[in-house]
């Protein structure tokens, strides 16, 4: 029998163990475009943020787990880029989106994606 090599990218032997208390996941993208707008991450220097409201489609019984990534980015290039997308005041109703960046980084459009796991 030839050696098998498992990156955990596959299913062991037998399969996984189903996930307990995980019945639902909603996801979703976010975009936003700052060009030309004389929004503070175009034109502004220090802490800023971008908050945006995600409601979900059907609340769920208590608040999931929200995992938000980066998944576009349109920066200047010169200056620095400095960008942290997360997720805070996650409820079961939904959550809040942030993006911030610092200094003096000059974003024009960000794109996040999101993914809310529960029960």
């Amino acid at each position: 029998m030839e050696p098998t090599l498992n990156l955990g990218l596959l299913p062991p032997p037998g399969g996984f163990a189903p996930l307990s208390g995980i019945s639902r996941a909603e996801s979703g993208v976010l975009q936003t475009n700052y060009f030309k707008t004389h929004h503070a991450f175009e034109t502004g220097h220090g802490v800023r943020k971008d908050e945006h409201k995600v409601v979900f489609s059907t609340p769920y019984p208590k608040a999931p787990i929200v995992i938000v990534s980066l998944s576009g980015l349109d920066a200047s290039h010169s200056t620095n880029t400095r960008i942290r997308v997360y997720a805070q005041d996650v409820t079961n109703l939904g959550f809040t989106a942030v993006y911030e960046t610092w200094d003096n980084t000059k974003i024009f459009g960000v794109s996040a994606s999101w993914i809310a796991i529960g029960n």
